[in-house]
């Protein structure tokens, strides 16, 4: 479920182009395999409700993507979203799994630290976000590139998933999966697209560059 992976930004709530539901509705059209929610400026009340139109319209598809709230635990309860991804200054990850039981998804951003990488999956979560690959336009971080791939792949050794994210597109999704990720998350990539034609065009995109980026490394593991 992590092959395409789709965040998204307060900054797209009103634009470019058509509305942030429509636009994850034809993201999850294009091929989305994870939908995440992530509204850090967005009071309780209407990201409660965003929460609510993006479920229902996911409810749509037979083979719906995995639906993660970012950061707020008690939207991602209301709403029985499918997950929860927390990062730093965010719900502890030992508290996330702890209130979430064992049966929903939990992500922890690792910002490619392996002392945090073997943090999060002996808190349980199911999958990790490596450190941003690239600089983003949705986020204040240092890129770290693909140097960070390796040491971080090793140790976690297959026990969780891992996903790409930081200035992620189709060719950072086929680089990154080359080098051991499960998949790639992107953010303006996708939702910079201004209509829905566009924006499963680019979903689409995402889905099969990181699926050839699997099996290339799976292949070379063989």
């Amino acid at each position: 479920a992590l092959r395409a992976y789709v965040v998204t930004d307060d900054k797209y709530l009103k634009g470019p182009g058509i509305d942030l539901v429509s636009k994850l509705h034809a993201a999850a059209e294009g091929g989305a395999t994870s939908i995440q929610l992530r509204l850090k400026k967005t009071g309780t009340a209407d990201y409660v409700a965003l929460a609510r139109e993006t479920q229902a319209m996911l409810a749509e598809f037979n083979r719906r993507p995995w639906f993660i709230i970012d950061d707020r635990l008690d939207v991602c309860l209301v709403v029985d979203a499918d997950g929860l991804h927390v990062g730093d200054g965010d719900l502890d990850p030992r508290d996330a799994r702890r209130l979430l039981g064992p049966d929903k998804v939990l992500g922890v951003s690792t910002y490619g630290e392996v002392a945090r990488a073997e943090a999060a999956i002996a808190a349980g979560c199911d999958y990790i976000g490596t450190g941003s690959i690239r600089t983003s336009a949705t986020k204040i971080t240092v890129a770290k590139g693909l140097g960070q791939m390796p040491k971080l792949v090793e140790h976690v050794n297959g026990r969780v998933g891992i996903v790409s994210i930081g200035g992620v597109d189709a060719d950072v999704a086929r680089e990154t999966c080359l080098a051991g990720c499960d998949g790639g998350a992107a953010v303006s990539y996708i939702l910079d697209a201004t209509s829905a034609e566009e924006v499963r065009a680019r979903t689409a995109a995402l889905l099969k560059a990181a699926q050839e980026g699997v099996d290339a490394y799976r292949a070379q593991k063989q």
